[in-house]
């Protein structure tokens, strides 16, 4: 005999999909290294914009893609000087309407 299920409150949702777009940031002395990496679990199209501040400095750079299943693409590999605090926004259009927004930079 089989347990009765829980009740509809404990049953866990399947987990989301996993953004298909992500921002690998590494510091390196007066520099930092902003890598967009691309995957997917299926035929995606994506736009998307990284706007970079450093300093007086910004950047913006953009694009559109279309992700093929389980195939990882460097989308953008950008480095900008810097001696003070960054921050940067990626914003991500998918086709079908989604979007997402995040924030990134050294906290200050």
């Amino acid at each position: 005999m089989m347990p009765p299920a829980p009740p509809a409150a404990l049953v866990a949702e399947a987990p989301a999909e996993p953004q298909p777009v992500q921002a690998v940031v590494e510091r390196i002395g007066n520099t930092v290294r902003v890598r967009l990496i691309g995957l997917a679990p299926r035929h995606i199209d994506v736009r998307y914009t990284l706007t970079l501040t450093a300093g007086s400095n910004r950047t913006q750079q953009g694009g559109n893609v279309h992700l093929v299943p389980d195939v990882q693409v460097t989308l953008l590999d950008l480095t900008q000087s810097t001696s003070t605090h960054w921050g940067g926004v990626l914003e991500l259009q998918i086709a079908g309407g989604r979007g997402y927004r995040v924030v990134l930079g050294d906290g200050a």
